[in-house]
């Protein structure tokens, strides 16, 4: 019960960076050309992905080695943000 305890105070925390980013919102949807309400859209998106996503994976990959996971973790951020850099 601790330990999902635990996970559950961490999830919490994670959610909140969403918060963060409201007083952000007018430089972003600036850097990005787009209408403020789009840009709150987009993390919205982001927010509910992260939501749903976060307890299927943790339920999927419980008896995956965890250095295992985490290196394809990586693998992936790294692979996205190489795909995500204008060149």
């Amino acid at each position: 019960m601790k330990r999902l305890f635990l996970l559950a105070a961490g999830m919490f925390a994670m959610g909140c960076d969403d918060y963060f980013f409201a007083g952000l919102l007018p430089r972003i949807s600036d850097s990005l050309h787009t209408s403020i309400a789009l840009t709150a859209q987009g993390l919205t998106t982001f927010g509910i992905a992260y939501v749903v996503s976060v307890p299927i994976c943790a339920f999927v990959l419980a008896r995956k080695p965890v250095r295992r996971v985490l290196i394809i973790a990586l693998v992936v951020f790294i692979a996205g943000n190489v795909v995500g850099v204008k060149k």
